[in-house]
């Protein structure tokens, strides 16, 4: 009676770990050309006309001109973060993988897909990546006040250094810490004004910024236009006609319209139209300044 009962449960345990479990284990994916992806599923007949499987214990039958592609042995399209030499995350699902490429989708139900080459991947994981860079880099401007009243200054030349850094918590903005320097000669005799701002800025991208990870990248990919919003204080060191040159801090913003290439995933080049003002507690002195920039990622 013991040996009955004793085969009856290795029996059972054979049919459960050897027929009931292998179907859960290595299932199947059915990518349909609507988008439509049909996971954890077990193709049971492949003919000429259509594909059957078996969705929640129930048959049904796929017209073979509806698939798209079949992956077998496969539980579920793998949630995947990819992170690129140049630094751009990319969040998706895996469709395939090959030796020199992995095929992705954005959105699993959505058609369109991805190929990313692996030469471009610096990291894949399942779990979500935090990138973060830093830069350095420098602009030249010429800047032209508004409104200097009597002093009559004319445009300079306004050069400028600049760390910049890509905050891991934000895809489309870059924080930037920049000093510069100008001296603004006037049409009066003897007199100047010299303008050593400090500032930090921020870089809030239009789209997610991302650079250049492949050599076939269309240029069109990148351009990409930010508005540059800054606040600091700058030193003011006036020379008068007596040869006094009293200084003075006060405070300094900017707004700015940048458009930026990327010529390289390291090196950016940028045009900008920046407003600038000057202010204390007697007035507010305002300018513009056109501006080309060079930025370098180490």
């Amino acid at each position: 009676m013991k040996k009955n009962s004793t085969r009856i449960i290795c029996l059972a345990f054979f049919i459960i770990f050897f027929v009931i479990y292998p179907t859960s284990l290595f299932a199947d994916i059915l990518y349909l050309k609507t988008g439509e992806v049909l996971e954890a599923v077990k193709i049971t007949e492949t003919n000429a006309n259509a594909t059957v499987i078996l969705e929640k214990g129930k048959p049904r039958h796929i017209p073979n001109k509806d698939v798209l592609r079949v992956r077998y042995g496969q539980d579920m399209m793998e949630k995947l973060y990819i992170q690129t030499e140049s630094d751009e995350i990319i969040e998706g699902y895996l469709v395939d993988q090959e030796s020199d490429y992995v095929l992705i989708r954005r959105k699993k139900a959505l058609l369109a897909e991805e190929k990313i080459p692996k030469s471009a991947i610096s990291k894949m994981s399942n779990k979500k990546i935090v990138s973060y860079y830093s830069e350095v880099g420098a602009s030249f401007g010429y800047r032209a006040f508004l409104n200097s009243g009597g002093s009559k200054l004319k445009p300079a030349f306004a050069p400028s250094l600049f760390y910049a850094a890509h905050p891991p918590w934000f895809t489309n903005v870059i924080v930037l810490g920049e000093v510069g320097f100008a001296e603004h000669k006037s049409v009066n005799a003897g007199q100047s004004l010299q303008v050593i701002p400090l500032s930090i800025n921020a870089l809030i991208f239009a789209a997610p910024w991302s650079r250049v990870t492949d050599g076939n990248v269309k240029w069109t990919k990148r351009l990409k236009t930010a508005l540059r919003v800054g606040v600091g204080t700058a030193l003011l060191r006036f020379t008068t006609g007596e040869g006094e040159a009293p200084s003075q801090a006060v405070f300094f913003f900017t707004l700015g319209l940048v458009e930026e290439f990327a010529l390289t995933p390291w090196i950016t080049l940028s045009l900008e139209a920046r407003y600038e003002g000057l202010f204390d507690s007697a007035a507010l002195m305002h300018s513009i300044t056109p501006i080309f920039g060079l930025r370098y990622r180490f």
